[in-house]
């Protein structure tokens, strides 16, 4: 039987939300002052993730006290994995190759809109008579 930790995966999933498209461009509206409620909803977002951290402690705690060493240690080498794999992503060339795939995604979908509006304008009746 294999152990499940769900604050551990809650924790680590929510954490996970702060590298999520639309939470990077809300935060970034919110440093240029666009939008603020963008700011109000990453305050938000932070706090949930804070207000997880006592029953993720009591977890651990709880952990560390009622189970065996084995336990314990794969409990915290795949933290710690998770935690790199986090770390890893938090610099400046993660972001910007996200952002750089993220505008890819929309530009290509902008693209294809324009194509096939352009299509349904020229064939459009009225489109047909000499001028």
């Amino acid at each position: 039987m294999e152990l499940v930790f769900p604050f551990k995966n809650i924790i680590i999933n929510k954490l996970w939300e702060f590298y999520d498209k639309e939470l990077v461009k809300d935060f970034s509206d919110s440093k240029f002052g666009t939008d603020s409620w963008k700011e109000e909803h990453i305050n938000d977002k932070i706090e949930i993730w804070k207000d997880l951290l006592p029953s993720f402690e009591n977890e651990i705690l709880q952990t560390i006290n009622t189970t065996d060493q084995k336990t314990i240690d794969n409990y915290f080498s795949t933290l710690a994995a998770d935690l790199k794999y986090l770390k890893d992503c938090t610099n400046r060339e993660y972001f910007i190759d996200k952002i750089t795939e993220w505008n890819s995604e929309t530009y290509k979908r902008y693209s294809e809109t324009v194509e096939k509006e352009s299509e349904e304008y020229a064939k459009q009746e009225n489109r047909k008579k000499n001028i």
